[in-house]
C-alpha cells in the first residue's frame, strides 16, 4: 500500500535531492517534498504546514544539519530528524546523535533511508497518539511541563468533594428542621439524600475525572520515559557499536594501506632485490614486527636457503636475530602445509619447541607465509617480534595476500625478462624477415611489371568482381582492361553491372548479361566475344572469359577473369575473308568466262569431229559423242562451281534467290535431294551480311555432305519478331565420335562459321537434328 509521506530536504544540491526522494518513492511513499538550503527557507517552509521528517545534509557550508536541529529544538517541534552526508566518519555520526538526530544514513548507502524514514515516523506518530489521548475532556492538551502530577492534586478534589458533600447535607437538615419540624427522620433523610446525593455524585465525577487524566497523564510520562530510555539505550549500543567499527576500520585502513604500499613498492620498484627490501620494511613499520628474513628455493640442490640479495635489517643489525635454525624449521613447516605459519610462543610451539634459542634472542612469536608464483613456493617470509603476539587472522591474510603479490611480482619480472628476450629476438627476425620482404617485395615489383609488360604485348587485361554484379567495393581492374574498354583510371573498382552498362556494345548488352548471370548458377567458366564502346566513340572486339571463385560452402563469391582485345585479328580476319571472297569470286569468273568458254570450244570442235566421222564411216563416231557428252558434263559442273564461288544472285535477287539457286546447283551436282521453306517477308538489306549467311548454309550443306554423307538436306529462313532463323537440318550420320554439340570437332569451317555470325552480330548453334543427323542454326537481326 502507497503510503503518503511530507519530507522537508536541507540540502543544497538538488540531484543529490531527487536521488533520495527516488529512494523513498521505491519503498512504497507517496513523497511531497520541499527543498531548503537556507536557515530562513527552512523556518519559512516549517510554519506552512504539518511534516512528518526532516532530512537534512551534514556537509552543507552555510546551513546545514546541526543548524537545521537545534531550530527545530526552539520551536519545539518533536520530527523525526535523519542526517545524512557522504564524507564524514562515525565519529561526526556519533556526535550528531548525541544532539537529538534520530538516525545517520550515508549517501552511499541511501537503502537504509527509506527503513529508517517508516520506523521514525511510525514512532513519532505513536507519541503523537499517546499524547492525544492524555488530554481532558475539555480538549486541553497537556505539554511536558505537567506531566510531573504532585500529591496535593489528589487530597484537595477529594477534600473538596468531602466537604461540600457534608456542607449540603447540614443545609439541607437545617431547611428540613426549620420547615417541616414534624417530618419523620425517614423521610427527612430521604429529603436529605435527595438533595445531597446529586452534590456528591457530582463531586465523585470530577474526582473520578480528574484522576482519570492523572492516571493519563502518568501513563504517557511512563511512555515517555520509556522511549527515552530506550532511544538512549540504542543511542549508547550504535555509540559503542560504532566505536567499535572505527577501531576496526582503523585497524583493516592500517591493512589496506600495506597493501596498497607494498602494491606500489613492486609496481615502482626497479629490480627484485629492490622490491624485496622495500616490501619488507614496510611490513616491519606496518605491523609492528622487529626482525624479517626470507628464505628461497631457488638454489642449486632447491633448498631453503637465505637470499643472497635481501640486506640485513638496520633495526636489527644490533640485536642477535632470530635463529636460523627456527627461521629454517617454521619455513618448512610453511611450504609442507602451503599457507601461511602463526607461531604465539616460539619457546612452545611444536615445530621449534626442540631447539632452544639463543638467551640473547628476545623473539617471542614469529609468523611466516609464502611466496608464490604460478602455484609454486618460491621461498618464505618470517617476521619475528620480542611480544607474545595472539594469532590475528585478518594480519594473516594480508600478509599471504602480500607474499602473493612478491610472487606475482617476481613472475611479471621473469615474464618480462622473457619478453625483452623474445623482443630482442623479435627484432632480428623482424630485420631478417623485412630484408626478405624488401627482396620480395623488389621481385613482386619486377613481376608486376613483367606482367603488366605482357598484358600490354598481349593486349589481355584481368579483372577481378563480387557479387552480387552490383556490388563494386573491392573489385578490380587492370591497367590493360581499363585501357581496352576506356575505364576512367579513377574507377578501378567498377561493377560488373555498370561495365555492361556503360561499355558493352548496346547489341551485345542482353547476351553478355545473360552469359555472366548463368555463372552463378551453373560454377562453369563462361567465355563470350562481344564489343565494347570506348567513351571516345570507338568500338573495339573482346573475348571476355569468366569463371567463378567459389568460398568453403561452394557459394560463388566473386568472378575472376580476362579480357582480349582482338580488334585488330578480327579486322585481319576481315580483311582476309574479303580477300578470299574476291579470290573466289575471280576465280567463279576465270571458270565462268574462261574455262567454260575453252571447254565450249572443245564441245564444238569435238561436234565437228563427231559429224565428220558419222559423214565418214568411222566407228569412232561414238567415241567422239561419249566425249562430247563428258565435255557438257564437265561445263554444267564448272558453271555450278562458279556460281558457288561467285553468287552473283546474292547481290542482283537477294539472299532468298541464292539460296535457291544454291539448292538446285546442289541437286544437279551432288545428286542431294535438297528442300527449300523460305519465308519472304524475310528482307536483308546489307549485301555483307547477305553473303554472310549464304557462306554459313554453303559450308553446312558441304559439311553435312562430305562428312555426315546425307541424301537429303532441307533449308529453312523464317521470321521471328525483329529475329529470323536460318536452319539447316540434315539427314545424315550427326556428329563425328567424341563431338557433342557443345563441343564439336574444331574444324576450319566451323571456326569460319562461327566467325561470319559474329562478324554480322548473330549467334550460330549446333545440335542433333531429328533426322538424326545434324541442325545448324544461325539467328540474326533483321535491320542488318
Amino acid at each position: 500500500m502507497i503510503e503518503s509521506l511530507r519530507v522537508l530536504l536541507v540540502e543544497d544540491c538538488e540531484a543529490d535531492a531527487i536521488l533520495m526522494v527516488r529512494a523513498l518513492s521505491r519503498a512504497g511513499f507517496a513523497v511531497d517534498w520541499q527543498i531548503a538550503d537556507s536557515a530562513s527557507q527552512f523556518d519559512a517552509l516549517l510554519a506552512q504546514g504539518a511534516w512528518d521528517v526532516v532530512i537534512a545534509d551534514y556537509s552543507m557550508p552555510q546551513f546545514g544539519a546541526m543548524a537545521a536541529l537545534i531550530r527545530l529544538h526552539q520551536q519545539g517541534l518533536d520530527l523525526p530528524f535523519i542526517a545524512v552526508s557522504g564524507v564524514v566518519g562515525e565519529e561526526v555520526a556519533v556526535e550528531a546523535m548525541r544532539s537529538g538526530a534520530h538516525d545517520f544514513i550515508g549517501k552511499s548507502n541511501l537503502a537504509r533511508l527509506a527503513p529508517a524514514v517508516r520506523r521514525e515516523v511510525r514512532a513519532a506518530r505513536e507519541r503523537d497518539r499517546l499524547k492525544g489521548d492524555a488530554a481532558p475532556p475539555g480538549g486541553f492538551r497537556q505539554d511536558a511541563s505537567h506531566l510531573n502530577a504532585r500529591p496535593s492534586e489528589w487530597f484537595l478534589p477529594l477534600a473538596l468533594a468531602s466537604s461540600l458533600t457534608l456542607f449540603v447535607g447540614l443545609m439541607v437538615k437545617l431547611l428540613i428542621d426549620a420547615i417541616w419540624p414534624g417530618l419523620p427522620a425517614l423521610g427527612a433523610a430521604l429529603l436529605m439524600l435527595g438533595i445531597a446525593g446529586p452534590a456528591a455524585a457530582w463531586s465523585l465525577y470530577l474526582l473520578m475525572a480528574h484522576r482519570r487524566a492523572l492516571m493519563q497523564r502518568m501513563i504517557a510520562e511512563f511512555v515517555e520515559k520509556r522511549r527515552l530510555n530506550e532511544m538512549q539505550r540504542r543511542l549508547a549500543d550504535r555509540t559503542r557499536e560504532l566505536e567499535g567499527n572505527l577501531k576496526e576500520r582503523q585497524r583493516h585502513e592500517g591493512h589496506l594501506r600495506a597493501q596498497h604500499a607494498t602494491t606500489r613498492i613492486l609496481a615502482l620498484a626497479d629490480t627484485v632485490e629492490g622490491g624485496f627490501a622495500a616490501v619488507r620494511a614496510c611490513v616491519m613499520d606496518t605491523f609492528h614486527w622487529e626482525s624479517g628474513q626470507f628464505l628461497s628455493t631457488e638454489t642449486e640442490d632447491s633448498s631453503l636457503a637465505p637470499a643472497s640479495f635481501l640486506p640485513e635489517d638496520p633495526a636489527a643489525a644490533s640485536r642477535t636475530c632470530l635463529p636460523g635454525e627456527c627461521v629454517r624449521a617454521l619455513s618448512t613447516r610453511v611450504m609442507a602445509l602451503g599457507h601461511g605459519l602463526w607461531a604465539t610462543d616460539l619457546r612452545t610451539d611444536d615445530a621449534v619447541k626442540h631447539m632452544e634459542p639463543s638467551p640473547e634472542t628476545p623473539f617471542r612469536s614469529a609468523v611466516a607465509i609464502p611466496v608464490r608464483a604460478s602455484g609454486v613456493i618460491l621461498g618464505t617470509l618470517v617476521f619475528a617480534s620480542s611480544e607474545l603476539r595472539s594469532l590475528d587472522r585478518e594480519m594473516m591474510d594480508v600478509l599471504e595476500d602480500i607474499g602473493n603479490q612478491i610472487g606475482q611480482f617476481v613472475e611479471r619480472r621473469r615474464a618480462q625478462d622473457e619478453l625483452r628476450r623474445a623482443h630482442e629476438e623479435l627484432e632480428i627476425r623482424v630485420q631478417r624477415r623485412t630484408a626478405e620482404l624488401a627482396s620480395l617485395n623488389e621481385a613482386l615489383s619486377r613481376s608486376e611489371a613483367n606482367l603488366r609488360q605482357a598484358q600490354q604485348i598481349a593486349q589481355v587485361g584481368s579483372f577481378e568482381v563480387h557479387l552480387p554484379f552490383s556490388r563494386s567495393l573491392g573489385n578490380y581492374w587492370s591497367e590493360e582492361a581499363r585501357r581496352i574498354t576506356g575505364i576512367d583510371a579513377v574507377h578501378t573498382d567498377l561493377s560488373m553491372e555498370d561495365f555492361v552498362a556503360m561499355h558493352a556494345h548496346p547489341e551485345d548488352r542482353a547476351r553478355v548479361q545473360a552469359e555472366l548471370d548463368r555463372i552463378p548458377r551453373s560454377h562453369q567458366p563462361v567465355e563470350c566475344e562481344h564489343r565494347v564502346t570506348r567513351p571516345d566513340g570507338v568500338t573495339r572486339y573482346v573475348r571476355l572469359f569468366a569463371e567463378p571463385s567459389l568460398d568453403v560452402d561452394g557459394v560463388c563469391r566473386k568472378l575472376v577473369g580476362t579480357l582480349h582485345d582482338h580488334t585488330e585479328r578480327k579486322e585481319l580476319e576481315r580483311q582476309l575473308l574479303e580477300i578470299s571472297e574476291n579470290e573466289q569470286r575471280r576465280i567463279g569468273q576465270d571458270l565462268h568466262d574462261d574455262l567454260c568458254q575453252h571447254l565450249t570450244g572443245i564441245e564444238f570442235m569435238n561436234q565437228a569431229l563427231e559429224d565428220r566421222l558419222q559423214q565418214d564411216g568411222h566407228e569412232e563416231a561414238g567415241l567422239a559423242r561419249q566425249v562430247g557428252d563428258l565435255v557438257r558434263g564437265a561445263i554444267n559442273q564448272t558453271r555450278g562451281l562458279a556460281r558457288g564461288l561467285s553468287p552473283v544472285q546474292v547481290e542482283s535477287l537477294g539472299l532468298i534467290a541464292a539460296l535457291e539457286d544454291l539448292a538446285a546447283n546442289i541437286h544437279t551436282v551432288f545428286q542431294v535431294t535438297c528442300e527449300l521453306r523460305m519465308d519472304s517477308s524475310v528482307e536483308i538489306r546489307s549485301v555483307v551480311a547477305a553473303t554472310h549467311l549464304y557462306r554459313i548454309t554453303q559450308e553446312a550443306i558441304n559439311n553435312a555432305i562430305r562428312h555426315g554423307k546425307a541424301d537429303r538436306i532441307r533449308i529453312e529462313l523464317e521470321r521471328r519478331d525483329d529475329f529470323a532463323r536460318l536452319r539447316v537440318t540434315d539427314t545424315g550420320c550427326g556428329f563425328a565420335a567424341g563431338a557433342t554439340p557443345a563441343k564439336p570437332v574444331a574444324g576450319l569451317g566451323l571456326r569460319i562459321m562461327h566467325y561470319r555470325a559474329g562478324m554480322i552480330g548473330a549467334s550460330l548453334h549446333l545440335a542433333p537434328a531429328d533426322t538424326g543427323g545434324v541442325m545448324v542454326e544461325c539467328l540474326f537481326r533483321l535491320d542488318l
